[in-house]
């Protein structure tokens, strides 16, 4: 069996670790696996759902961002050119960088060391909603 390293090993833990009954399913875990790494045609090809469709972020929300408003945010994201936006198309990298902006405007408003987390939601039957939870 070949040996997974690094940020793969992290994720496959994550993904692994199942709640309270539930039952392991190797094959939920790899479609998983493929969307967190932003495969989601090929998930949807593997696991049955048409390929050509793609994602949709649906909704965006900022939490504990302090004295930084949702208005600030966006304008941030606008300036680094990161297009990120409700209706628009659902990109890891963009969110990635999206977390990236959002946690040095935290810094620049004084938020010294917050960390920004990202939380994404599936919302059938192809969106996703995303939440930027920042934390110190």
């Amino acid at each position: 069996m070949p040996r997974v390293h690094g940020e793969t090993s992290r994720i496959c833990n994550i993904l692994l670790k199942t709640s309270g009954g539930q039952k392991f399913a190797l094959h939920c875990c790899m479609k998983k696996l493929l969307r967190y790494l932003g495969f989601f045609s090929a998930a949807a090809f593997l696991f049955g759902q048409s390929p050509l469709e793609p994602r949709v972020v649906r909704a965006i929300d900022y939490e504990n961002f302090g004295p930084v408003t949702v208005t600030e945010a966006q304008q941030a994201l606008r300036q680094k050119e990161i297009e990120l936006r409700v209706e628009g198309g659902w990109e890891p990298n963009r969110v990635e960088a999206a977390r990236a902006a959002l946690t040095a405007l935290l810094a620049a408003h004084g938020m010294r060391g917050a960390r920004v987390y990202v939380l994404i939601s599936e919302i059938p039957p192809r969106s996703v909603g995303i939440t930027f939870r920042a934390a110190r």
